[in-house]
């Protein structure tokens, strides 16, 4: 059994719970079941698609050039940008990187995209380190100007 059936057994069991749980108060929390419906909608999908992706870059490679009906073009076959994604993220976050959220594929994107530039990009762990710094002095700044407001405010006239 691999992860992803794993995990989905286990999200249907604790749907089926709640479920119950709710059913014998007479209240069911449906924005929760709406989201542990929509992960196993998710599960599903990935354990689809989990065949499609465990092919290498130079399996696909290859097969695009082997199917490609205009052998006499020198320029290459070219990627989707789905195809594209998916071995960006399979190659910088390794095969086991997931979103277990339900999201979009734009959000899910945006989450690999700074993840991938926090492990590899130098200038962008240097720009996030600026900026936490940054709020970090505006969070000092603002407690010290609310200390100093409160100081003032008790004192005696």
């Amino acid at each position: 059994m691999n992860e992803y059936e794993e995990l989905k057994k286990r999200i249907e069991k604790a749907k089926k719970e709640i479920i119950d749980e709710h059913i014998n108060n007479q209240y069911v929390d449906t924005q929760f079941c709406a989201g542990l419906s929509r992960a196993l909608q998710i599960l599903d999908r990935c354990l689809q698609e989990e065949d499609k992706t465990d092919r290498s870059l130079s399996e696909i490679m290859d097969e695009k050039y082997a199917n490609r009906e205009d052998k006499d073009n020198i320029f290459g076959v070219g990627l989707t940008d789905r195809e594209f994604i998916d071995f960006v993220i399979k190659y910088l976050l390794g095969d086991d990187w997931c979103v277990a959220d339900p999201l979009g594929q734009t959000q899910i994107n945006e989450i690999a995209l700074y993840e991938i530039l926090g492990k590899y990009s130098k200038e962008y762990i240097r720009e996030r380190k600026r900026i936490e710094k940054g709020n970090l002095r505006k969070k000092i700044a603002k407690k010290n100007k609310t200390e100093d407001k409160n100081e003032n405010d008790t004192g005696v006239d």
